[in-house]
């Protein structure tokens, strides 16, 4: 099935004032969707990603460079339940009755994760109300350092088949609110991520590096997400384990690894911006990568999200990757 295109959305959904095509080189898969993404200038999409991809080479083994993702998980943590977008047509009156009952249901806790294939794949974190309370007081203003010394992955895109553009007017006024202003530097778009660590040009990242992984995986899981980090051209691979579902709470023992590792990549859920606090004495690239270690662990989960799945590789590029 191919999405019709959208040229834009109403004002009121504008997160930032320009929507550009998202096209990348190498994943002409992706194509049939038709996606466009809120950008703060007219720039080229894959001139774009060239200059985060090279942002981040530049930091690898030489400076602090948080790289956080943000999309529907985090938007609804951050924003609550948003009303439905009358994009979906004769779906909107029962979509709008879900919404105002999930409004005024008061939300005890939250447990978020993602799917594969319908199947739970994993966790993003699980917290009390209370505890959301007190997250969402700091969350904003980690998000807004993180703005100011790294880049924030967003995902501002849209097609013809709604998603998750309902968040946009909150998500707009939210970072409004926490003074968080997205620039070409300081903001990429989500899938960007992705791209990077699994696209054409991974080598560039990955191969010859030595990589601290802080992930909650044990057992199998955790060997083959090490496995594909050196089939990648790793050099080595270090790993510290975090809890599945509390990752906000985690305490990382940062000290051990400073000076150990050219990049770090990591998975913690919604628990994301307080692991990022931790990991600026490291100096390095540290990467907000969680579904990638999916890919990395079991290649066919690729198929469930865009940009995972490239259409070529040149295995021989990563032999001259670290040169």
């Amino acid at each position: 099935m191919r999405y019709q295109p959208i040229d834009n959305l109403p004002s009121a959904y504008r997160v930032l004032p320009y929507a550009i095509d998202l096209k990348l080189n190498g994943f002409t898969n992706c194509d049939v969707y038709n996606l466009r993404t809120f950008a703060p200038c007219p720039i080229v999409c894959a001139k774009w990603f060239e200059e985060f991809r090279d942002l981040v080479t530049a930091a690898i083994g030489q400076s602090y460079l948080p790289v956080c993702r943000l999309a529907d998980g985090e938007f609804l943590f951050m924003l609550g339940f948003q009303p439905p977008t009358l994009r979906y047509g004769w779906r909107y009156p029962f979509l709008f009755v879900q919404w105002l009952m999930a409004k005024y249901r008061p939300r005890k806790s939250l447990r978020a994760g993602g799917t594969h294939q319908s199947k739970p794949l994993y966790v993003s974190g699980t917290y009390s109300s209370t505890e959301l309370v007190q997250i969402k007081r700091t969350y904003g203003k980690i998000l807004q350092q993180v703005a100011q010394r790294g880049v924030i992955a967003a995902d501002l895109s849209f097609c013809a088949v709604p998603f998750q553009d309902h968040f946009f007017p909150a998500l707009r006024r939210w970072f409004n609110d926490h003074r968080i202003y997205l620039t070409e530097r300081n903001y990429v778009p989500f899938y960007f991520v992705y791209a990077l660590l699994t696209g054409p040009e991974r080598h560039r990242v990955l191969c010859g590096r030595r990589v601290l992984v802080i992930h909650s995986a044990t057992g199998p899981k955790q060997d083959a997400i090490k496995s594909s980090l050196i089939r990648e051209g790793a050099k080595e691979v270090l790993w510290h384990a975090i809890s599945t579902s509390r990752s906000l709470y985690d305490v990382i023992p940062v000290e051990q690894f400073v000076g150990a590792v050219d990049l770090c990549v990591f998975g913690a859920g919604i628990g994301k911006p307080a692991i990022l606090a931790q990991l600026e004495p490291l100096g390095v690239p540290c990467i907000d990568a969680g579904y990638v270690m999916e890919v990395w662990a079991d290649p066919s989960v690729a198929k469930s999200r865009i940009f995972t799945q490239p259409d070529a590789f040149d295995a021989a590029a990563c032999g001259t990757a670290a040169q």
